[in-house]
């Protein structure tokens, strides 16, 4: 009876015995299904591999449970500070090496387009103001001069209108381009507040949540997009809209320039 019993009991355990490496392996999957999806692969192939290196089945079935099952918790968390760190880092660099150089680009824009504003500004405001004055002499002036001021107020148009248009094309681009750039701005300081509410969480020793820390992750990376899109809306814009220069305008502000000297010369004639 005795040497049933010791059969029996042998034959039970090397049955179980057979059991224990199909065991160890589900361990180690079933602990990898814990962790973040895009770490799965790697771990349950070093698992796997750190599985085979061990010396017998028991050996086996200590490291399944003890270095995946029971640390697989640890495991995911540190894998999701990894995470969070690398995001805040890579942000981080980002900023410093290219957020920082395109705001000075953006500025000199900025500087360029006030530039080519001015000289028309200047234009504009000199025939308007001649304009002015000589229809202010006009009253007390001879026919000459009154016909030289109707010849200039006829023939300026030719200069103003186009280059009133060019101003106002100018005056749009400035707008959109400051809204635009105010944009950016704004999706770069939301991020940066994200990710310095990213570092703060490093900082709390309290394990990773998935169902909570997830919603810092999705913002962060929602508003690190925002920053893409803003750029890619100034490039478009930049790409897709041009400004109309006045062509072949030469002619007709010499033909300009000469009434006005004609008028002033009829002027100061009609008061000698």
């Amino acid at each position: 009876m005795e040497i049933l019993i010791s059969i029996l009991i042998g034959v039970a355990l090397m049955e179980a015995y057979a059991w224990l490496d199909p065991l160890a392996k589900w361990l180690i999957d079933r602990a990898a299904q814990k962790l973040p999806e895009g770490s799965r692969d790697a771990f349950t192939e070093q698992w796997a591999a750190d599985l085979e290196a061990m010396p017998n089945s028991i050996a086996k079935i200590v490291f399944a449970f003890r270095n995946c099952t029971l640390d697989v918790a640890n495991i995911a968390d540190e894998i999701g500070r990894e995470g969070f760190e690398a995001a805040a880092d890579k942000f981080d660099d980002f900023v410093d090496n290219n957020i920082v150089a395109l705001d000075q680009v953006l500025q000199e824009q900025m500087i360029r387009l006030q530039e080519n504003e001015r000289p028309v500004n200047r234009l504009l405001s000199a025939l308007n103001t001649s304009l002015e004055h000589l229809e202010y002499w006009e009253k007390n002036t001879n026919d000459d001069a009154r016909k030289a001021i109707s010849h200039f107020r006829a023939v300026s148009p030719s200069v103003i209108g186009p280059f009133s248009e060019f101003h106002s094309q100018l005056d749009q681009r400035q707008a959109n381009f400051e809204t635009l750039t105010v944009g950016l701005r704004q999706s770069v300081a939301l991020a940066v507040e994200t990710s310095q509410r990213v570092r703060r969480r490093l900082l709390d020793d309290t394990p990773i949540d998935d169902s909570v820390d997830q919603q810092l992750a999705d913002l962060f990376t929602e508003r690190v997009n925002n920053i893409g899109k803003a750029i890619t809306d100034i490039s478009e814009y930049f790409l897709t809209t041009k400004l109309v220069v006045p062509q072949n305008i030469a002619p007709n502000v010499k033909v300009v320039v000469d009434a006005l000297t004609a008028a002033a010369s009829a002027i100061k004639q009609g008061r000698s």
